[in-house]
């Protein structure tokens, strides 16, 4: 679930930011 809604996210963000909640995500 968390890859969908880091997909929205990289839609509406820069690919920085997606890439820093994408490792947020994983370290939870």
């Amino acid at each position: 679930m968390g890859r969908v809604n880091s997909y929205q996210f990289d839609i509406i963000l820069p690919a920085p930011t997606n890439l820093n909640l994408d490792m947020l995500e994983q370290a939870e």
